[in-house]
């Protein structure tokens, strides 16, 4: 169980400026054709077949994350995830785990900040065995007191853990700073004064307003049929009890904000996040942004890591990010780095980003980073997790199973010229600047200025 970011329409967008030949689609991408069902209740279930595959992968994907959460409410989401594993009226928590491990598959659930999923990997003859237990789940948890007092201990380690590692909890202040008093920039986890304030109340409460089915969507992919799988649900689920529940809406988009954060700890690195407003998921400048961020700090030939990396050697790991909501998003870099170069290093940065600001990438390099990415959808198709997560985000994102030929078709329109404009779009927004590490001898002031920061 985990915790798991200017404008032009492609009507009018020019051919991409390369001399490579036009791109024939893969057969994987033009074979893509996952089947949709809307229940009774607007409950929807998508299937994507995998002929081939010695498995299925199903998900429960509830639409209700951290970023829904009221102010006293946060880490509820989370908390309520690990809660519905203690115990369900016909299964002891270790029945659970044993329903599934002994026919050779697995469980898990995930939090993230606008849905929570429960998942099972099970052999292809157990998919009613796996529909049923996550329906149990969703609809028969206990949330008995007792399981309460010894599971907020397990968060609070899972917690105190989590603030121990700085490359992964940098993450959260990131984003926390970016979007501040928003629900999206709380942390999922929650703090310890809000843990040891939820009662089984709170957690029945947030289960009656938010866990409905028409807040459910179910994909599975695999070895499986699509009305097989619509029969396992109208025997495990369906029938159980409805209701429409509330919207569960975001609080309003949140604001960015740019400037500088600092925590001064005693670490041997800084770790350093810096970044700006993003875009989100339904912008049409999106692809071009992907494709920035690729060429940034994508991978090994990346501008940053070739730059920060292989030829300053100012950093060990150096990575780019996209968090992307529908409508809003944030983009980042993350770096460590020796905190007596840490100065140099926020200043090469910056300059890599105004670089491609100023000046578009050649046609090389785009089409470098876009097999980059067009790879990595392609690679994941041939796993049955991969696929049955793609699926449920397609279905959030766009209120649709959203061919991957469109997908990538936008991304193969992407221009240099598109590129270069995304990164100046980028630059118009107030950088924010987040630091934990040794802040000694003025560091945080050198910082900021470096990052531009007033």
């Amino acid at each position: 169980m985990s915790a798991s970011s200017s404008s032009s329409s492609t009507a009018t967008k020019t051919a991409p400026s390369s001399s490579r030949a036009p791109r024939a689609l893969s057969r994987v991408a033009t074979s893509d054709a996952p089947e949709v069902s809307r229940l009774a209740g607007n409950m929807i279930v998508a299937s994507d077949s995998m002929a081939e595959a010695e498995s299925v992968t199903l998900g429960l994907w509830v639409r209700v994350g951290a970023g829904h959460e009221r102010e006293h409410e946060n880490g509820l989401a989370h908390l309520l995830e690990h809660m519905v594993f203690k115990g369900t009226r016909r299964y002891s928590a270790r029945e659970i785990v044993e329903r599934i491990e002994s026919v050779g598959g697995w469980i898990n659930a995930a939090t993230g900040r606008e849905s929570t999923s429960y998942e099972c990997k099970v052999p292809p003859g157990e998919l009613r065995r796996a529909v049923g237990l996550l329906g149990e789940l969703f609809c028969a948890a206990r949330l008995a007191a007792d399981d309460l007092e010894s599971e907020r201990e397990v968060v609070l380690q899972e917690l105190g853990q989590a603030e121990d590692t700085p490359d992964d909890i940098i993450f959260d202040r990131f984003q926390a700073a970016a979007w501040p008093g928003h629900p999206m920039g709380r942390s999922i986890l929650g703090t310890p004064d809000s843990l040891r304030g939820f009662t089984v109340g709170s957690l029945r409460e947030f289960r009656a307003r938010h866990y409905r089915p028409p807040r459910v969507i179910w994909t599975a992919a695999g070895r499986l049929e699509h009305g097989d799988f619509l029969d396992a649900i109208g025997e495990g689920f369906a029938a159980r009890d409805g209701g429409d529940g509330v919207s569960t809406r975001l609080r309003g988009a949140p604001r960015y904000s740019g400037g500088f954060t600092g925590e001064d700890r005693a670490l041997s690195q800084l770790h350093i996040v810096f970044g700006t407003r993003g875009l989100g998921r339904l912008d049409d400048s999106w692809p071009a942004l992907a494709l920035l961020s690729q060429i940034l700090g994508g991978g090994m030939s990346s501008r940053l890591f070739q730059d920060l990396r292989e030829e300053a050697g100012l950093a060990y790991a150096v990575h780019s990010f996209l968090t992307s909501l529908k409508r809003e998003g944030l983009f980042g870099v993350y770096a460590g780095c020796e905190p007596s170069r840490g100065e140099e290093l926020v200043r090469r940065l910056v300059g890599g980003l105004r670089e491609v600001a100023g000046r578009a990438p050649d046609a090389d390099e785009c089409e470098c980073a876009r097999a980059q990415l067009r790879s990595s959808v392609l690679f994941s198709r041939e796993r049955s997790e991969a696929r049955m997560e793609s699926l449920a985000r397609r279905l959030f994102i766009y209120g649709r199973a959203r061919p991957l030929v469109e997908l990538l078709s936008a991304l193969d329109a992407v221009t240099p010229e598109e590129v270069r404009d995304v990164a100046g779009r980028l630059l118009s927004e107030s950088p924010r600047l987040v630091v934990l590490g040794p802040l000694c001898g003025g560091l945080d002031e050198r910082l900021r200025a470096a990052a531009e920061i007033n």
